[in-house]
């Protein structure tokens, strides 16, 4: 899924349907501030890999994705 620059965009929707999901690519969502919970359980299957570069008003993300995103680098 390629957000980048979707500067207008604050929240994401439940992520829950998206169990197919491999890529969430948010770079450059200025304006993103949380990421939602239901973003776990596609890490644990096949989510492969979150983008999260330059998204500067980003508060708000799950312990599971900062561990995700530790591992990756």
């Amino acid at each position: 899924l390629d957000l980048r620059q979707a500067t207008a965009l604050q929240s994401l929707p439940n992520l829950d349907a998206l169990v197919s999901l491999k890529t969430l690519q948010l770079k450059g969502c200025t304006s993103l501030q949380s990421i939602p919970m239901s973003i776990v359980p596609l890490l644990e299957s096949n989510l492969q890999m979150v983008v999260l570069t330059e998204c500067a008003s980003l508060t708000q993300v799950p312990e599971a994705v900062r561990q995700y995103q530790k591992r990756k680098k």
